[in-house]
Protein backbone atom coordinates (compact mmCIF):
# COMPACT_ATOMS: atom_id res chain seq x y z
CA UNK A 1 0.00 0.00 0.00
CA UNK A 2 1.15 3.52 -0.80
CA UNK A 3 -0.32 6.99 -0.21
CA UNK A 4 -0.11 10.23 -2.16
CA UNK A 5 0.18 13.24 0.15
CA UNK A 6 -1.03 16.39 -1.62
CA UNK A 7 0.11 19.69 -0.09
CA UNK A 8 -1.08 22.94 -1.73
CA UNK A 9 1.50 25.66 -1.11
CA UNK A 10 1.13 29.41 -1.35
CA UNK A 11 3.41 31.70 0.67
CA UNK A 12 3.73 29.54 3.78
CA UNK A 13 7.44 29.93 4.48
CA UNK A 14 6.83 30.10 8.24
CA UNK A 15 5.02 26.76 8.38
CA UNK A 16 5.97 24.53 5.45
CA UNK A 17 9.08 23.07 7.14
CA UNK A 18 7.00 21.78 10.05
CA UNK A 19 4.39 20.46 7.64
CA UNK A 20 6.86 18.50 5.47
CA UNK A 21 8.76 17.25 8.52
CA UNK A 22 5.56 15.84 10.00
CA UNK A 23 5.02 13.82 6.83
CA UNK A 24 8.58 12.53 6.66
CA UNK A 25 8.35 11.51 10.33
CA UNK A 26 5.43 9.16 9.70
CA UNK A 27 5.88 5.69 11.14
CA UNK A 28 4.46 4.32 7.87
CA UNK A 29 7.00 5.22 5.21
CA UNK A 30 5.44 4.20 1.90
CA UNK A 31 4.20 7.44 0.39
CA UNK A 32 4.88 10.17 -2.14
CA UNK A 33 4.65 13.87 -1.32
CA UNK A 34 3.22 16.16 -4.00
CA UNK A 35 3.82 19.80 -3.11
CA UNK A 36 1.78 22.01 -5.42
CA UNK A 37 3.40 25.43 -5.62
CA UNK A 38 0.59 27.87 -6.34
CA UNK A 39 2.90 30.65 -7.58
CA UNK A 40 4.42 31.42 -4.18
CA UNK A 41 6.43 34.63 -3.97
CA UNK A 42 8.24 33.95 -0.68
CA UNK A 43 10.83 31.28 0.31
CA UNK A 44 8.30 28.44 0.56
CA UNK A 45 9.55 26.45 -2.43
CA UNK A 46 13.18 27.01 -1.47
CA UNK A 47 12.44 25.49 1.93
CA UNK A 48 10.78 22.45 0.35
CA UNK A 49 13.80 21.96 -1.93
CA UNK A 50 16.07 21.89 1.14
CA UNK A 51 14.68 18.44 2.03
CA UNK A 52 16.81 15.66 0.61
CA UNK A 53 14.13 13.04 0.03
CA UNK A 54 13.26 11.51 -3.32
CA UNK A 55 9.63 10.99 -2.24
CA UNK A 56 9.06 14.76 -2.46
CA UNK A 57 7.95 16.16 -5.81
CA UNK A 58 7.30 19.84 -6.48
CA UNK A 59 4.67 20.66 -9.10
CA UNK A 60 4.12 24.27 -10.10
CA UNK A 61 1.10 26.25 -11.22
CA UNK A 62 1.50 29.68 -12.82
CA UNK A 63 -1.54 31.33 -11.25
CA UNK A 64 -2.63 30.88 -7.62
CA UNK A 65 -6.14 29.56 -7.12
CA UNK A 66 -8.43 30.76 -4.34
CA UNK A 67 -8.71 28.37 -1.42
CA UNK A 68 -6.14 25.92 -2.78
CA UNK A 69 -8.86 23.86 -4.47
CA UNK A 70 -7.30 23.90 -7.94
CA UNK A 71 -3.92 22.97 -6.43
CA UNK A 72 -5.45 19.95 -4.69
CA UNK A 73 -7.13 18.82 -7.89
CA UNK A 74 -3.84 19.28 -9.74
CA UNK A 75 -2.03 17.15 -7.17
CA UNK A 76 -4.69 14.44 -7.30
CA UNK A 77 -4.40 14.36 -11.09
CA UNK A 78 -0.64 13.72 -10.84
CA UNK A 79 -0.82 11.18 -8.01
CA UNK A 80 0.82 7.82 -8.66
CA UNK A 81 -1.01 5.83 -5.97
CA UNK A 82 -4.56 4.63 -5.37
CA UNK A 83 -5.00 6.55 -2.10
CA UNK A 84 -5.13 10.34 -1.76
CA UNK A 85 -4.45 12.25 1.41
CA UNK A 86 -4.27 16.01 1.85
CA UNK A 87 -2.40 18.27 4.23
CA UNK A 88 -2.52 22.06 4.33
CA UNK A 89 0.90 23.70 4.29
CA UNK A 90 0.32 25.47 7.62
CA UNK A 91 -0.82 22.33 9.48
CA UNK A 92 0.78 19.00 10.37
CA UNK A 93 0.25 15.33 11.14
CA UNK A 94 1.13 13.33 14.20
CA UNK A 95 3.63 10.50 13.50
CA UNK A 96 1.02 7.71 13.46
CA UNK A 97 -1.43 9.30 11.00
CA UNK A 98 -0.75 7.19 7.91
CA UNK A 99 -0.28 4.04 9.99
CA UNK A 100 -3.72 4.42 11.56
CA UNK A 101 -5.25 4.96 8.12
CA UNK A 102 -3.41 1.91 6.76
CA UNK A 103 -4.71 -0.28 9.60
CA UNK A 104 -8.27 0.94 9.05
CA UNK A 105 -8.07 0.25 5.31
CA UNK A 106 -6.81 -3.25 6.04
CA UNK A 107 -9.80 -3.81 8.33
CA UNK A 108 -12.32 -2.38 5.84
CA UNK A 109 -10.79 -3.08 2.41
CA UNK A 110 -14.01 -2.39 0.49
CA UNK A 111 -14.52 1.12 1.90
CA UNK A 112 -13.10 3.98 -0.24
CA UNK A 113 -13.32 6.84 2.29
CA UNK A 114 -11.76 7.27 5.74
CA UNK A 115 -11.49 10.08 8.28
CA UNK A 116 -9.34 10.12 11.39
CA UNK A 117 -9.85 12.41 14.36
CA UNK A 118 -8.18 15.79 14.39
CA UNK A 119 -7.12 18.50 16.79
CA UNK A 120 -8.32 22.06 16.22
CA UNK A 121 -6.08 24.72 17.71
CA UNK A 122 -7.39 28.27 18.04
CA UNK A 123 -8.22 30.33 21.09
CA UNK A 124 -8.67 26.95 22.70
CA UNK A 125 -7.75 23.42 21.69
CA UNK A 126 -10.48 20.96 20.73
CA UNK A 127 -10.11 17.28 19.85
CA UNK A 128 -12.74 16.22 17.33
CA UNK A 129 -13.07 12.49 16.82
CA UNK A 130 -15.42 9.55 16.85
CA UNK A 131 -15.83 7.69 20.14
CA UNK A 132 -14.99 4.42 18.38
CA UNK A 133 -14.29 2.93 14.95
CA UNK A 134 -17.46 3.38 12.91
CA UNK A 135 -18.39 1.96 9.51
CA UNK A 136 -21.21 4.21 8.31
CA UNK A 137 -23.50 4.33 5.32
CA UNK A 138 -23.71 7.63 3.44
CA UNK A 139 -27.00 8.70 5.12
CA UNK A 140 -25.64 7.79 8.56
CA UNK A 141 -22.50 9.83 7.94
CA UNK A 142 -24.56 12.72 6.59
CA UNK A 143 -26.52 12.73 9.82
CA UNK A 144 -23.29 12.99 11.84
CA UNK A 145 -22.12 15.80 9.57
CA UNK A 146 -25.40 17.66 9.92
CA UNK A 147 -24.74 17.93 13.64
CA UNK A 148 -21.00 18.70 13.80
CA UNK A 149 -17.97 19.16 11.56
CA UNK A 150 -16.43 15.75 12.16
CA UNK A 151 -14.56 15.75 8.82
CA UNK A 152 -11.44 17.73 7.99
CA UNK A 153 -9.28 17.89 4.88
CA UNK A 154 -6.11 17.06 6.87
CA UNK A 155 -7.75 13.90 8.22
CA UNK A 156 -9.18 12.32 5.06
CA UNK A 157 -7.98 9.38 2.95
CA UNK A 158 -9.84 8.86 -0.33
CA UNK A 159 -9.59 6.24 -3.01
CA UNK A 160 -8.41 8.22 -6.04
CA UNK A 161 -11.15 6.71 -8.21
CA UNK A 162 -13.82 7.88 -5.75
CA UNK A 163 -12.36 11.38 -5.65
CA UNK A 164 -12.41 11.55 -9.45
CA UNK A 165 -15.95 10.20 -9.74
CA UNK A 166 -17.11 12.78 -7.20
CA UNK A 167 -15.80 15.59 -9.38
CA UNK A 168 -13.04 16.73 -7.04
CA UNK A 169 -13.07 20.25 -5.63
CA UNK A 170 -15.09 22.86 -7.49
CA UNK A 171 -12.17 25.09 -8.34
CA UNK A 172 -13.84 27.57 -10.70
CA UNK A 173 -16.38 29.09 -8.29
CA UNK A 174 -14.05 31.67 -6.74
CA UNK A 175 -14.57 30.29 -3.23
CA UNK A 176 -11.95 31.16 -0.64
CA UNK A 177 -13.55 29.01 2.06
CA UNK A 178 -16.19 26.31 2.32
CA UNK A 179 -15.13 24.22 -0.67
CA UNK A 180 -14.09 21.33 1.57
CA UNK A 181 -17.51 21.23 3.21
CA UNK A 182 -19.18 21.35 -0.18
CA UNK A 183 -17.19 18.30 -1.28
CA UNK A 184 -18.08 16.03 1.66
CA UNK A 185 -21.69 15.22 0.63
CA UNK A 186 -20.57 14.48 -2.94
CA UNK A 187 -17.84 12.17 -1.65
CA UNK A 188 -20.28 10.37 0.63
CA UNK A 189 -22.78 9.95 -2.19
CA UNK A 190 -20.14 8.26 -4.36
CA UNK A 191 -18.36 6.30 -1.64
CA UNK A 192 -21.62 4.88 -0.18
CA UNK A 193 -19.70 4.05 3.01
CA UNK A 194 -17.16 5.83 5.20
CA UNK A 195 -15.10 4.70 8.18
CA UNK A 196 -14.42 7.03 11.10
CA UNK A 197 -11.11 6.26 12.83
CA UNK A 198 -11.24 7.38 16.48
CA UNK A 199 -7.53 8.19 16.85
CA UNK A 200 -6.58 11.86 16.65
CA UNK A 201 -3.78 12.01 14.10
CA UNK A 202 -4.00 15.41 12.35
CA UNK A 203 -3.67 18.98 13.59
CA UNK A 204 -5.53 21.98 12.21
CA UNK A 205 -4.04 25.19 13.58
CA UNK A 206 -6.45 27.94 12.60
CA UNK A 207 -4.06 30.55 13.98
CA UNK A 208 -1.85 29.92 10.93
CA UNK A 209 -4.53 30.07 8.25
CA UNK A 210 -4.52 33.83 7.77
CA UNK A 211 -8.23 33.71 6.97
CA UNK A 212 -10.50 35.92 9.06
CA UNK A 213 -13.93 37.47 8.63
CA UNK A 214 -12.09 40.52 7.31
CA UNK A 215 -10.69 38.83 4.23
CA UNK A 216 -13.45 36.52 3.08
CA UNK A 217 -17.00 37.34 2.22
CA UNK A 218 -19.26 35.92 4.92
CA UNK A 219 -22.23 37.72 3.39
CA UNK A 220 -22.29 35.31 0.44
CA UNK A 221 -24.01 31.95 0.45
CA UNK A 222 -21.98 29.06 1.81
CA UNK A 223 -20.75 26.59 -0.85
CA UNK A 224 -22.59 23.74 0.91
CA UNK A 225 -25.83 25.69 0.60
CA UNK A 226 -25.16 26.53 -3.04
CA UNK A 227 -24.49 22.87 -3.83
CA UNK A 228 -27.70 21.76 -2.12
CA UNK A 229 -29.69 24.40 -4.04
CA UNK A 230 -28.18 23.25 -7.32
CA UNK A 231 -29.08 19.64 -6.47
CA UNK A 232 -25.57 18.43 -7.35
CA UNK A 233 -26.32 15.07 -5.70
CA UNK A 234 -29.15 12.93 -7.02
CA UNK A 235 -30.68 9.55 -6.23
CA UNK A 236 -29.51 9.44 -2.61
CA UNK A 237 -32.87 9.03 -0.95
CA UNK A 238 -34.92 11.25 1.35
CA UNK A 239 -32.85 10.59 4.48
CA UNK A 240 -29.57 11.66 2.88
CA UNK A 241 -31.24 14.71 1.34
CA UNK A 242 -32.82 15.71 4.64
CA UNK A 243 -29.52 15.67 6.53
CA UNK A 244 -27.68 17.35 3.66
CA UNK A 245 -30.28 20.11 3.93
CA UNK A 246 -29.63 20.58 7.66
CA UNK A 247 -25.87 20.44 7.07
CA UNK A 248 -26.11 23.23 4.47
CA UNK A 249 -28.28 25.36 6.76
CA UNK A 250 -25.89 24.81 9.68
CA UNK A 251 -22.87 25.88 7.62
CA UNK A 252 -24.72 28.98 6.40
CA UNK A 253 -25.80 29.95 9.90
CA UNK A 254 -22.20 29.68 11.05
CA UNK A 255 -21.29 32.21 8.36
CA UNK A 256 -24.28 34.36 9.31
CA UNK A 257 -22.93 34.55 12.85
CA UNK A 258 -19.56 35.81 11.57
CA UNK A 259 -20.87 38.25 8.97
CA UNK A 260 -20.71 41.99 9.75
CA UNK A 261 -23.98 43.30 11.15
CA UNK A 262 -26.53 43.98 8.44
CA UNK A 263 -24.73 42.15 5.60
CA UNK A 264 -26.68 38.92 5.75
CA UNK A 265 -29.72 38.75 8.03
CA UNK A 266 -30.45 35.33 9.51
CA UNK A 267 -33.96 35.37 8.05
CA UNK A 268 -32.41 34.59 4.65
CA UNK A 269 -31.24 31.24 6.01
CA UNK A 270 -34.71 30.71 7.43
CA UNK A 271 -36.16 31.16 3.96
CA UNK A 272 -33.69 28.61 2.61
CA UNK A 273 -34.68 26.16 5.35
CA UNK A 274 -38.31 26.40 4.30
CA UNK A 275 -37.36 25.36 0.75
CA UNK A 276 -36.02 21.96 1.84
CA UNK A 277 -37.56 18.77 3.24
CA UNK A 278 -39.05 19.73 6.62
CA UNK A 279 -39.76 17.35 9.49
CA UNK A 280 -40.30 17.85 13.21
CA UNK A 281 -36.71 16.77 13.82
CA UNK A 282 -35.19 19.12 11.26
CA UNK A 283 -37.34 21.99 12.52
CA UNK A 284 -36.11 21.48 16.08
CA UNK A 285 -32.54 21.31 14.81
CA UNK A 286 -33.01 24.50 12.80
CA UNK A 287 -34.34 26.36 15.84
CA UNK A 288 -31.32 25.20 17.84
CA UNK A 289 -28.94 26.36 15.12
CA UNK A 290 -30.63 29.78 14.84
CA UNK A 291 -30.37 30.30 18.60
CA UNK A 292 -26.68 29.39 18.49
CA UNK A 293 -26.04 31.72 15.56
CA UNK A 294 -27.84 34.63 17.27
CA UNK A 295 -25.87 33.94 20.46
CA UNK A 296 -22.54 33.94 18.62
CA UNK A 297 -23.39 37.17 16.79
CA UNK A 298 -24.41 38.90 20.04
CA UNK A 299 -21.03 38.09 21.61
CA UNK A 300 -19.08 39.87 18.89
Amino acid sequence: MCFSVVIPLYNKQQHIHQCITSVLNQSFKNFEVLVIDDASSDRSVEIVRSFDDTRIKILSRENPGRGGYAARNFGAMHACTDWLTFLDADDYWLPHHLEEVRLAIAKFPDVPLFFTGFEKIGKKTERICSSSMKDLTAPEAMQYLSEKDIFHINAVAIKRETFTQSGGFFEDRGWLRGGDSELWPRLLANAKRVVLVPEVTAVWDIRNSGITVKNFDTSMEHPALISFSENNIINQGKRFRRFQHIFAVRKQLMWDAKAPAGTRPIWKSAMFFLQGPITIRTTKEFIRLVRRSVSLRSRR
